[in-house]
């Protein structure tokens, strides 16, 4: 997986072309969200990728001892 940041999305290939009629308007919408606190911060994303792998060991425990 390649590291993220907050313009690495513009590398990416463009599959959907939205039309942009007022660019301008566009860029200051642009700066303005920049200026906003995220929406979910790093450790939160962080903490919820550890429980997500503690709840797929459990599945995979349960699982390997389930009966057919």
């Amino acid at each position: 997986m390649t590291k993220w940041s907050p313009n690495s999305w513009r590398a990416k290939p463009i599959k959907q072309v939205p039309a942009y009629p007022d660019l301008a308007a566009l860029e200051a919408t642009e700066a303005r969200l920049t200026t906003y606190p995220p929406l979910v911060f790093a450790g939160e994303a962080r903490k919820l990728k550890k429980q997500l792998a503690a709840v797929a060991a459990l599945e995979q425990e349960g699982l390997a001892g389930a009966q057919p």
